[in-house]
């Protein structure tokens, strides 16, 4: 199935990311694109990708978004829980 959404955002706080990843509830094929300076710790899920980047946060949000493959892209303002 082919990506339908992607939900990219500037991203500094690893440690939320797993609670991100699972307050998104939807039946939609969906990526997440976050790109910042620090790489998670834990494995996240397949449609989870992470680009390690120590550019400025606007920066890092134009690289987001320019990686994301979905039909519909999604900004998120901060790696924080829905």
């Amino acid at each position: 199935m082919s990506t339908t959404v992607s939900i990219f955002a500037s991203a500094s706080r690893p440690e939320n990311w797993q609670k991100v990843v699972d307050s998104i509830v939807t039946n939609l094929a969906h990526e997440i694109v976050f790109c910042g300076p620090k790489p998670p710790k834990n494995y996240l899920a397949d449609n989870f990708i992470f680009i390690k980047s120590k550019v400025k946060p606007v920066q890092c949000f134009e690289i987001a978004f320019r990686s994301c493959v979905g039909k519909y892209a999604m900004s998120w303002a901060d790696d924080c829980i829905l």
